[in-house]
């Protein structure tokens, strides 16, 4: 039978009843399986009386950036009585949560907490190397990096006496020569300053303080250097000199070995 529809076009009523059987049959089953695809990429709702399962979809949230719903599920667990194993590794997971929101303080916080809580727990070590590494993470350079650099010598230290069989003694030293450099540096950068502005005692006292304190900072030689010409500056010949020989035996350079024989030669002409 033909039909004519409202709009005037016209369909065979037994193909297009059969045609939308069909038609249904296949949108149920898109429908569905869109359904299906959903749920399993949903993660599973955990059994709350369950700490391992708790943690387990906590930690998931984490992964996939969901770090407020993840916290307070972590927080939970941290606050049972019953948690066991699982309440220091939710402060960890806290902490890292943290880290990856780059919120450094709030870490640094909880993995603080951790170490003061948990010092015996196996994960202790890993706490306070992460402390550290924070600290660490965020110099900047000499001008910048100063706080950070005092912060990181002072977390590795504390970790190599805390904890002297820890897994980062190799790392430990390299990291905490590089925080002693950024310090010489930041006092190299002062004095240096005070030497372009001809206040040569105040110079005087911070290339010697480095000397003092960071005796083998990487531009040692540049800081004797400058070290003779304020003391040629105020007139103390006899420690110009001294430096200016310590420069042309420590220096690398050959541009710097030249200028402190140079400022040496003139030096001598000078006390005869």
């Amino acid at each position: 039978m033909t039909i004519y529809t409202h709009t005037g076009l016209k369909y065979n009523e037994n193909i297009n009843n059969e045609g939308i059987a069909y038609i249904m049959k296949i949108i149920t089953i898109i429908v569905l399986a869109f359904l299906i695809v959903g749920c399993s990429k949903q993660a599973k709702k955990p059994d709350y009386s369950n700490a391992a399962e708790v943690f387990q979809y906590a930690s998931k949230q984490v992964d996939d950036g969901d770090f407020e719903e993840a916290r307070e599920l972590l927080t939970e667990i941290e606050n049972r009585s019953d948690a066991g194993d699982y309440a220091p590794l939710a402060k960890l997971k806290i902490a890292e949560s943290y880290l990856l929101e780059q919120e450094h303080d709030l870490a640094i916080t909880q993995y603080k907490d951790f170490v003061n809580l948990y010092p015996e727990n196996r994960y202790a070590p890993y706490a306070q190397y992460q402390i550290a590494s924070i600290y660490f993470k965020q110099i900047e350079g000499r001008d910048r990096g100063y706080r950070y650099a005092v912060n990181a010598i002072e977390e590795f230290e504390k970790l190599k006496t805390l904890y002297p069989r820890n897994p980062y003694r190799e790392v430990i030293p390299l990291r905490i020569e590089k925080s002693r450099n950024i310090l010489a540096a930041h006092e190299h950068y002062v004095g240096e300053h005070y030497f372009k502005k001809a206040s040569y005692e105040a110079a005087i006292g911070r290339f010697n303080k480095i000397i003092e304190d960071y005796g083998d900072y990487q531009d040692i030689a540049d800081v004797y250097y400058l070290l003779a010409q304020s003391y040629e500056a105020t007139n103390d010949f006899k420690k110009a000199e001294e430096f200016y020989n310590k420069t042309i035996l420590k220096a690398q350079r050959k541009d710097l070995i030249g200028a402190a024989e140079e400022r040496l030669k003139v030096l001598l002409k000078k006390k005869k």
